[in-house]
């Protein structure tokens, strides 16, 4: 057996637990292992792989990144796996969110054909997921999406007409009630681990007060990230052999005294210089593209992680989740503080301001021209379905409704200055049933808002009701929703 890579000894050890768990004999487990990028998904599978290939009984590992090859070896898979299912199955699926979703499309003619791909990989996935069970399987996906957020992107990605509907609501109600394995390198003694494994890396090529301050200083600049560690070892390696060399050359026995602070800033900048060159790219292009993107849910994102790095002011909830799933924020176990990894990242946000309202892809203020909401209900069941059509900056969203999202959508559309109670939302439009009910319509509307990016159009007014925002210029419709078109 070859010998293990520094990222498969340090990943292994820090994730050793949810290895060994996911390692246990297949007995019918539906699993979905979530965490960021870079945290180490794709190595994990790899030491279940290892542990699981087993002959007595049916494996494979698909990776769902590599798109139609990785559909065409679901379904040869299906072909094979009853010559071997009585032994238990095995398949392992690693990056299945990129599977589902790589082709998507927020509008226009795309949406048809990302609903008629994700139909493919649905019915390709669904038997596997859905007889997991029966076939004394073991199923496990990796996303870096969690549960919740799959089941939101299929609910928008997937219009409620598409044929393919019913299958994807299936398939997000099996994926909720899978067992749920998160990787977080920031976990109760995961980091120290991880610096052991490092000085242990480290060790036979330095000193050991060399070693010491290089572990150090990597975890400083990183925060302790895999995916800034693991590329800054060769570097770490390096520094700390050429300088045990030099102080080996001067004769310094064991009991020396601490490094100069020469010895030390050479340290640091060559880590520095390391990172930023070879491993700092990926971070600081998906920080550039938060700042730049023309969604405001996105921008937001970096505007909040800005002033969080510069005066650690509260983020909210989605902007969280979206900076959490990029490894860029995560929050300290004992705690339960939310911290940025390392000084590189944090000095790195803290020097890019986010844009100026000038610079914003729309120009706020009182002359600039607000979105414009329309609604278009559907020619067969206008009274059901529709699209919620907002036009902003020169560019079209077009959200599918229906049920109690599009119920809603006619009501605040027909009568934009009107603000509604919940009792007024079941008494104008029946169909909503109870309060209950309308909550639940409401949620459901906000969550396909923020899903779009548009969560500034439905405004709930505290102790009064909701509408759609005046921020937004809400075009009426030409009959009221209680009547015939």
């Amino acid at each position: 057996m070859a010998a293990r890579t520094f990222a498969e000894t340090l990943l292994t050890r820090i994730y050793q637990s949810v290895i060994h768990d996911l390692s246990e004999p297949p007995r019918g487990r539906r699993i979905l292992l979530t965490g960021a990028r870079g945290f180490g998904k794709t190595l994990v599978l790899k030491e279940v792989a290892r542990a699981l290939d087993d002959e007595a009984r049916f494996f494979r590992q698909i990776d769902g990144a590599e798109g139609d090859d990785a559909l065409e070896s679901l379904e040869r898979a299906r072909t094979e796996v009853s010559a071997r299912a009585p032994f238990g199955w095995v398949l392992l699926i690693d990056n299945v969110d990129t599977l589902l979703f790589s082709s998507a499309v927020d509008r226009g003619p795309g949406e048809a054909s990302f609903a008629e791909r994700t139909g493919t990989c649905l019915r390709g996935l669904l038997p596997w997921v859905r007889d997991v069970t029966e076939a004394q399987g073991l199923l496990c996906l990796s996303s870096t999406l969690s549960a919740i957020r799959i089941q939101e992107a299929l609910e928008l990605r997937v219009p409620p007409g598409e044929s393919v509907r019913a299958t994807a609501d299936v398939f997000s109600n099996l994926v909720q009630r899978a067992d749920r394995r998160a990787l977080n390198p920031w976990a109760r003694d995961a980091q120290t681990s991880a610096k052991r494994v490092l000085s242990d890396e480290l060790a036979p090529c330095s000193r050991k007060q060399i070693v010491a301050r290089v572990v150090e200083v990597v975890f400083e600049l990183t925060g302790g990230h895999p995916g800034l560690v693991v590329p800054a070892f060769e570097v770490a390696q390096e520094v700390a052999k050429r300088l045990a060399e030099e102080r080996a050359g001067t004769g310094a026995g064991e009991g020396e005294p601490a490094l100069s602070v020469a010895d030390d800033q050479r340290i640091r900048q060559t880590l520095e210089d390391a990172i930023l060159c070879d491993s700092f790219k990926a971070p600081r292009h998906f920080l550039l593209s938060l700042r730049r993107s023309d969604e405001p849910t996105r921008r937001s994102a970096y505007r909040c992680l800005w002033s969080f790095a510069q005066q650690g002011t509260a983020i909210p909830l989605w902007e969280r989740e979206l900076l959490m799933e990029e490894g860029l924020l995560y929050q300290d176990d004992e705690t339960l503080t939310y911290h940025i990894p390392g000084s590189l990242l944090l000095e790195q946000i803290r020097r890019v301001p986010p844009l100026s309202d000038a610079q914003e892809p729309e120009v706020s203020g009182a002359g600039a021209r607000r979105p414009v909401v329309t609604l278009e209900p559907d020619p067969e069941q206008p009274t059901e379905r529709g699209t919620l059509v907002i036009e902003r900056s020169g560019a079209t969203r077009r959200i599918p409704l229906s049920g109690g999202p599009y119920v809603l959508a006619r009501l605040f559309v027909a009568e934009p200055a009107q603000v509604r109670s919940l009792k007024s939302l079941v008494l104008n439009q029946p169909p909503l049933g109870t309060e209950k009910s309308a909550r639940s319509a409401l949620q459901r509307l906000g969550v396909l808002l923020r899903r779009h990016h548009q969560e500034g159009l439905l405004e709930n007014q505290y102790g009064e009701g909701y509408r759609f925002s005046e921020r937004f210029e809400v075009r009426p419709l030409a009959w009221s929703p209680g009547e015939k078109r």
